[in-house]
This record gives C-alpha cells, structure tokens and sequence, in this order.
C-alpha cells in the first residue's frame, strides 16, 4: 500500500494561519454587533453557553493530550519515513493529522467563545478565541518543530 503524498511544508502552514484568520474575524464581529447594539442576545443562553464554553475547555485538555501523545508515538514509529519526507520539504501523515486535528479542536473552542460574547455573554469569554488563536498559531509547523518531535 503506497501512502499519498503529503503537502509542501510551505503549503500546509496556511492552514492553521487561516484557521486562527477565521476566529479573529468572527471575534471582531461580535465585539463590533455587541458594542454597536445591533444585536439583542438571550441572558439565558448567554448563561448557558458560557457554562458551555468552561466544559468545553476541561474536554479539550484531555483530548489534546490524547491526540498529541498518539500522532507523535505514530511519528517517531515512522522516524526513518518522516524524516525522509522532512527532507523532500514535506509534512508526514502524523504531523499534518495532529495539527490539523488539534487546531479544529481549539478553533471550534474560540468560535464558541466568540459567538457566546456575540449573544450577550461575559466580556471576559472574549479571552478564549485570544488564547485559541495563540495556541494555534503555536500549532503552525515548522522544519524545527518537526524535527525535535520526530527525534524526541
């Protein structure tokens, strides 16, 4: 069984840059409709989305924990394949599943957060789609990274 090719590093940095492009623009969003009063949100499911947003947070923990340890121990089981990939400026099968798993995680975590603000809830909710954005932009791969993940 041959394994499909994987893209250019250059190339699949784009993804995790427009995942945090599209929480920063439905964040500014909400901010601009909230401040600007155009929408009306719901107390109650402000409430209850906040509520949402905080188990959200101590589901994903674990479940970023779980992917990490999986795609990196299937990365260095590969190590001669990833490093051989790594070397051609491509992203092998572990590292593009981890990031793009783990960004859609975080990414759907500040997309609720800012869609919570949106519909009346805490200000202080704003401070997740900040921090998802920081920690994908942390999730953007580089030559380095990779390396350092696959050597251990």
């Amino acid at each position: 069984m041959t394994t499909p090719p994987t893209p250019t590093l250059a190339a699949f940095r784009f993804v995790p840059l427009a995942m945090a492009f599209g929480v920063l623009v439905l964040s500014g969003g909400a901010v601009a409709l909230r401040v600007s009063g155009t929408l009306a949100g719901s107390p109650d499911t402000a409430r209850l989305l906040t509520f949402c947003v905080a188990g959200l947070v101590l589901a994903l923990v674990p479940a970023l924990v779980v992917l990490r340890t999986t795609q990196v121990t299937r990365l260095r089981a590969g190590r001669a394949q990833a490093l051989e990939l790594l070397a051609q400026g491509r992203v092998p099968h572990p590292v593009l599943a981890l990031t793009i798993g783990s960004c859609a995680l975080v990414e759907g975590l500040g997309l609720l957060g800012a869609v919570t603000v949106l519909l009346g809830g805490p200000w202080a909710v704003l401070a997740v789609p900040v921090l998802a954005v920081a920690v994908i932009l942390l999730q953007v791969p580089t030559r380095a990274r990779i390396e350092t993940l696959v050597r251990g």
